[in-house]
């Protein structure tokens, strides 16, 4: 059972994970270590890690669920999709299938500045602040660039920040056909309350991510 540090901070893990998603250099690749590149879990586990949280920041979503199921502080919620899930911010939503790429994680955010897309592969560039959001790193596979550029409609489809609607929460195929896994949400018992609804100054969560690579 990973042990508290004493000085978890929800907050600042969004904070940074924010800022990752608007850096241009960063992109999606699946096992990258913030070199400068990452996958979902990679993401999560970074930001948390450079927070005070005491996880693996190389963890895979079968290691995460397994690492946050044991991790005082954490309520763990199972995904209903006949009924549904009122999110929150700050909310870490993950599912896995074995690992790897058959697995996808990523924070629930309120109040956000970001994309008002709900989906990369169909994305506009069209920005507001979003009452609820997903920062996420997500593959994609509309140009072969490694950095996190522009796919074309406006949209940084690799790391980004973008609309949700909140509900359901997605169905899958993973070459077993559409279907429904189980969806862990995770709930800190200290989440930070949302933003303020303000644009964010985005060049400010830049200046701190690039001060805080390895």
């Amino acid at each position: 059972m990973p042990t508290p540090t004493g000085n978890e901070n929800l907050g600042a893990a969004i904070t940074l994970a924010e800022s990752i998603c608007w850096d241009e250099t960063v992109g999606y690749i699946l096992g990258a270590d913030m070199n400068p590149n990452t996958d979902c879990s990679g993401l999560i586990g970074y930001a948390l890690s450079m927070n005070g949280f005491n996880v693996n920041r190389r963890w895979n979503t079968t290691q995460m669920i397994t690492t946050l199921q044991n991790y005082p502080g954490f309520t763990e919620h199972i995904y209903d999709p006949t009924m549904g899930f009122t999110f929150k911010h700050g909310d870490i939503v993950v599912y896995d299938e074995g690992g790897g790429s058959h697995g996808h994680t990523f924070f629930i955010g309120e109040n956000l500045y970001g994309y008002t897309g709900t989906d990369w592969r169909t994305a506009t560039s069209n920005r507001a602040v979003l009452p609820i959001c997903k920062v996420e790193a997500a593959g994609q596979h509309l140009h072969s660039e490694s950095g996190d550029q522009d796919n074309g409609l406006g949209a940084h489809t690799e790391v980004w920040v973008h609309a949700y609607s909140g509900s359901p929460v997605y169905q899958v195929d993973n070459g077993q056909g559409l279907h429904w896994p189980v969806w862990h949400i995770f709930r800190w018992m200290q989440a930070p309350p949302p933003p303020l609804m303000h644009e964010l100054i985005i060049s400010r969560f830049i200046r701190k991510r690039r001060n805080q690579l390895p």
